[in-house]
């Protein structure tokens, strides 16, 4: 018969006064010996539980008491002996609640090698031995001649409980069906008298024994079925993960629709045949991951995989969040073994049963299963998946130390058991909470495998896998489009893909879907919308309570309800409790927030040409493609990127069959605001600002090795990396969240507004000005022209076309100071100086005054600008810049503005001029 101790004090005694209990006792028993003991005593600095003296001899000893419920470590023995001989004592004594480590017993072993006069300078009383040496000297009554309950089984299990007040013998009763402990019947462990006093068992009950979930017995022919009710209930919590039923089912991935992770998968297999040659010692293993990255999928197809053929590790993966029970470990350890007996996987010990948490695997049943798994090479693993979903249920708590005791079970047995965990990463433990202990102590002892964030070539899998679903080959747009919002986040790309597939089954063509947005807060918003009242507020409920009873829920809001979230997979059953189907999406019912994601895309369309797209579309609130190609002068195939553009930015909504392009912002300060949050969100800028800070400049090369980083998955060129970089920074810039100076980038903190919408442009902290037309259009167009057919360098440029023609691209955002150009040419040199001048705040604020006083001149139109850009200018360059403006504003919107009069009286007038400005002329 196994033999145990168990201090048994409530949850809220102190752990002082717990190792108090066992000193007390182990006080009464020194005294047996013809001992005299002192409490807690220090001894030159080194403390010791209790110091007695011998009477007749004098000698002294000293004794460690360890109340602890996990196995004695080596380093227990060698300090203790470390203290005998450095204060000299006749010997020191360990007096202990629990077994010995396999390295502890090797220590004890050995010294029971040595001479006598040597063995008894250290002596070790384990649970049994302690045990027999109290019964054998009279102090406790002999528990063989306990008068047995009258039940049909007992475990072949004794417990000595020290409670705070006196001391119990404790024998356990088993159902008799699944020979899972089910009673406790309780002894005065000095009378040998049967406990039968109501009270004092609900006091026993009521402490933190391994034995509190059980029924403490007062009578045998007390009735069982209730308690074999519930017993049949907590087993039923016992759930194996699910995967879903078809592809595109949020719930865990099937194994044949799983993807990638071919590293993970052969490390965890390579695990499990280590430990079944016996070829190591761990045998507790995590797979870690941020929520939504595939744990569930990975545990499944680990066990398809490893159950294949003619398998010899056999997988039992539980779901922790159906866990309804605080005996959840020990049920699930009995269920994994109880089906790898009748799959044949091993053999039948004749009966089964499973020892309490403090030793849960040493009854004879499970030594016979390890007996045989040595023999035939093979393990069992039990796999705990949404582990964490434990710590959010306070009741349970006390798992975490079963969960505890099972692992060190395990290892310290070294056969063919391993438990493996899927652990979420993205969430805290709290110092205080037994899972933070439970985490920490296994550190040192246990593997871990991390799930990334999926690769190119799984991306590329995973969508190839889902074009094989849709039934149609997915357009490059599409793709380009998926791999650009799913960033390798696998819950995200199964969102999108599900999505899209929703959309085709609805009558949607690709070319539809990509000018709609893909942003996940409106997909898990429309999950909502199609919700009626009493299903939202249940789906509520559930995200509230996960995991939630099942007929809790059921009894507020009804079977229909509850079938209809089901059949919508918003929520899921698992066992007797409700979840709902992810915990992003949980998160989402409950804040309305959803994990924060970087932007990746990389705009088609250069910023200038957006930004007038965009000002045309405020103000006319709805235009077709056809109207913005035309206003634009761009082809339709750019008016359609155009319209991604503003689709992904946030800016509108389109549909590609009415050929409608809709605004999303009426005025344009929540359009800067949009633009302002796509630019701060994305991953570039939030990359060079955490990198270089809002002091220390950087270089487009700079930029290009940043987003060689973030975009290493799609391995792009470097001309195409430094077109993202390019794109990008000049997107940063007019957002004002980035200064250009020279060659040089600055980030900001905050955006100082967007240029062309709602500020006078890109400030900049080294006193670059405005573009104040100091080069003619030609001039300009000519040198577009110039870089973009003859590629020239910076002097060429300048040398060819003029330093003020040069300083005019640079201004305009079209060329930085190398003479590079920002921004790709769709259409003429031309178009894109008009587009850049369009978007240009010094253009606009003269068009204003013109408009107002077309026949002043230019010195006085460049009075005016002054004033409303706060500059200090001279009457020459008020009269210089007057006139260069007002030539432009001609130049850049021809059909708004005619040129009327001759020579110095000439002037520009608004074609919508009155009556009175024709008299002036």
């Amino acid at each position: 018969m196994n033999r145990y101790i168990e201090v048994c004090v409530r949850d809220e005694v102190s752990t002082t006064e717990r190792g108090r209990v066992l000193e007390r006792f182990a006080r009464r028993f020194l005294e047996t010996q013809n001992y005299d003991v002192v409490n807690e005593v220090r001894i030159t600095g080194m403390e010791v539980d209790l110091l007695a003296d011998e009477r007749t001899t004098g000698e002294r000893i000293i004794v460690e008491c360890k109340a602890q419920r996990s196995t004695i470590a080596a380093d227990v023995l060698t300090k203790l002996y470390g203290k005998v001989g450095l204060e000299d004592f006749s010997s020191g004594w360990l007096i202990s609640t629990y077994e010995l480590g396999k390295d502890a017993k090797g220590i004890r072993d050995r010294w029971a090698q040595k001479p006598p006069e040597e063995r008894r300078r250290l002596q070790v009383y384990d649970p049994q031995s302690l045990i027999d040496r109290l019964v054998k000297a009279g102090f406790l009554f002999d528990p063989s001649r306990l008068r047995r309950p009258d039940v049909p089984k007992l475990a072949d299990e004794l417990y000595l409980l020290l409670a705070q007040d006196k001391t119990y013998w404790a024998l356990i009763g088993v159902d008799e069906q699944t020979l899972i402990r089910r009673a406790v019947y309780v002894y005065d462990a000095h009378t040998g008298e049967r406990v039968t006093a109501k009270a004092v068992l609900a006091s026993l009950a009521a402490t933190d024994s391994s034995m509190a979930t059980l029924v403490w017995e007062a009578e045998d022919n007390a009735d069982r079925s209730r308690e074999a009710q519930r017993l049949k209930q907590e087993l039923q919590s016992v759930v194996r993960v699910q995967s879903g039923d078809h592809w595109a089912d949020y719930r865990p991935a099937r194994p044949q629709d799983y993807v990638g992770r071919e590293d993970l998968q052969k490390d965890v297999l390579d695990l499990f045949e280590k430990v079944r040659t016996r070829a190591t010692r761990t045998r507790v293993f995590a797979i870690k991951g941020p929520s939504g990255w595939g744990k569930s999928s990975s545990v499944l197809k680990i066990a398809d995989r490893a159950g294949s053929r003619k398998p010899k590790v056999f997988v039992y993966a539980v779901d922790s969040r159906a866990a309804s029970s605080r005996r959840f470990v020990e049920l699930a350890l009995y269920r994994a073994l109880l089906e790898s007996i009748e799959q044949g996987f091993v053999r039948t010990p004749g009966t089964l049963s499973i020892g309490g948490p403090n030793a849960p695997l040493s009854t004879g049943s499970i030594g016979a299963i390890f007996a045989q798994l040595r023999r035939e090479r093979k393990a069992i693993c039990l796999i705990f998946d949404q582990f964490e979903e434990l710590l959010y249920k306070e009741e349970l708590s006390p798992i975490f130390d079963d969960v505890r005791m099972l692992c060190d079970s395990a290892i310290e047995a070294g056969e063919g058991l391993i438990i493996g965990f899927s652990w979420k990463t993205d969430g805290a433990v709290p110092p205080e909470h037994n899972a933070y202990h439970l985490w920490h102590s296994l550190a040192d002892r246990r593997r871990e495998f991390e799930l990334n964030l999926f690769s190119s070539g799984e991306v590329t899998i995973a969508i190839n896998r889902f074009m094989k679903e849709l039934g149609q080959a997915i357009s490059p747009q599409l793709r380009r489009l998926l791999w650009d919002h799913c960033q390798g986040y696998p819950w995200l790309l199964k969102k999108l893909c599900i999505h899209i597939l929703e959309q085709v089954r609805n009558g949607l063509d690709q070319s539809e879907i990509l000018v709609r947005t893909l942003r996940i807060e409106e997909l898990f918003s429309r999950d909502i919308e199609r919700l009626s009242a009493s299903e939202l507020a249940c789906t509520r409920q559930v995200a509230s309570e996960a995991p939630a009873e099942f007929f809790k829920i059921v009894g507020i809001y009804g079977d229909v309800t509850i079938t209809s979230l089901l059949d919508k997979r918003l929520i899921i059953r698992t066992g007797s409790r409700l979840n709902v189907y992810w915990d992003i999406f949980r998160d989402y019912i409950l804040t309305e927030k959803v994990p924060y994601i970087p932007t990746t895309y990389i705009p088609q369309l250069n910023v200038v040409t957006y930004l007038s797209a965009l000002r045309n579309l405020i103000s006319s609130t709805e235009m077709s493609y056809r109207e913005l190609a035309k206003v634009l002068n761009i082809t339709a195939g750019t008016a359609d990127n155009l319209v991604r553009d503003m689709v992904i930015v946030g800016h509108a909504e389109a549909n590609r069959k009415t050929g409608s392009v809709i605004a999303l912002h009426l005025n344009v300060e929540d359009a800067a605001k949009c633009l302002i949050g796509f630019c701060r969100s994305h991953a570039l800028y939030r990359a060079v600002l955490e990198r270089f800070g809002v002091e220390e400049g950087f270089s487009l090369s700079d930029v290009v090795r940043v987003a060689a980083e973030i975009y290493s998955r799609l391995r792009l060129s470097a001309a195409v990396l430094e077109q993202y970089a390019r794109r990008a920074m000049q997107w940063c810039v007019a957002a004002g969240l980035i200064d250009r100076v020279g060659e040089d980038y600055f980030a900001s903190g905050a955006s100082h507004g967007v240029s062309g919408l709602t500020a006078g442009g890109s400030r900049n902290r080294r006193g670059r000005g405005f573009f104040l037309g100091d080069a003619p259009p030609e001039r300009v167009v000519a040198a577009i022209a110039a870089l973009a057919t003859e590629r020239l360098n910076r002097e060429e440029l300048r040398l060819r076309h003029g330093n003020k023609a040069f300083e005019a691209l640079c201004a305009l955002g079209i060329a930085d100071n190398r003479g590079a150009l920002l921004t790709t040419i769709d259409d003429t040199p031309a178009s894109l100086a008009r587009h850049a001048a369009r978007a240009n705040p010094a253009l606009h604020a003269m068009r204003r005054i013109i408009e107002r006083e077309p026949n002043v001149a230019g010195s006085e139109l460049g009075a005016a600008l002054a004033v409303e850009l706060s500059a200090t200018w001279t009457e020459a360059s008020c009269d210089r810049f007057g006139n260069a403006l007002r030539r432009w504003v001609g130049w850049t919107w021809p059909d708004e503005f005619e040129w009327r009069g001759v020579g110095q009286h000439r002037r520009l007038f608004p074609k919508v001029a009155g009556d009175a400005q024709g008299a002036l002329i």
